[in-house]
């Protein structure tokens, strides 16, 4: 979704989006899924800060993911994984540094 501006502007640090990509390869929607469709051998996490466009704001933290095995259910397990690690390191830069 894209945000109107009064709403991005709002908040005095801004707003921030986890996306489980390593963009740009895979902006938008569903990008998990293109990335093992594509044969990609990894994925990430990825904190950006956003913008008005889709998925185009500067990231600010990022986490790699290899992936061994299209089959494997531990993979949804180290992407949360990964996805909470990235989560407490963008709160732990901007909010706990104006602490």
């Amino acid at each position: 979704m894209i945000l109107p501006q009064a709403i991005l502007d709002a908040p005095e640090l801004g707003c921030f989006n986890l996306h489980a990509s390593l963009l740009p390869r895979w902006r938008g929607a569903a990008p998990i899924q293109r990335a093992i469709m594509a044969g990609d051998t990894e994925s990430g996490v990825m904190v950006m800060k956003m913008d008005a466009g889709l998925d185009t704001g500067d990231v600010v933290i990022a986490e790699r993911i290899k992936i061994t095995n299209y089959n494997d259910r531990r993979r949804s397990t180290r992407c949360a994984g990964a996805a909470r690690r990235q989560a407490d390191g963008a709160s732990d830069r901007f909010i706990g540094a104006r602490q």
